[in-house]
């Protein structure tokens, strides 16, 4: 019963979320670009599926194997949001300075 329920939930959530990553990089990149990020996004995700694999080998048992994968996505989710938080103060710091001139 439970794995009907979390595969329902899994078929439910995994389109979106591998369309919501399209839709984001096909705004926030240039046009001339959008070819090679949706490339990007594709490997890096058949990349991850292709480690999960591997982790799940070296893993003893499923707790280790769900620590070991939260963790990956909660550092890979720590890099991005850092990052992101610094080019959004990149682009204050210029804001400001314009306004200033104006």
């Amino acid at each position: 019963m439970i794995f009907a329920v979390l595969r329902t939930i899994n078929g439910s959530v995994l389109p979106s979320m591998f369309t919501s990553a399209f839709v984001l990089i096909s705004e926030i990149v240039a046009p001339d670009m959008r070819a090679h990020m949706n490339g990007v996004i594709n490997c890096s995700w058949t990349f991850g599926l292709c480690i999960l694999p591997l982790v799940a080998y070296f893993s003893r048992t499923w707790v280790i194997l769900g620590q070991s994968v939260l963790d990956l996505v909660f550092v890979s989710w720590y890099i991005i949001s850092s990052c992101q938080n610094l080019q959004a103060g990149s682009y204050l710091k210029k804001d400001m300075k314009k306004q200033q001139r104006l």
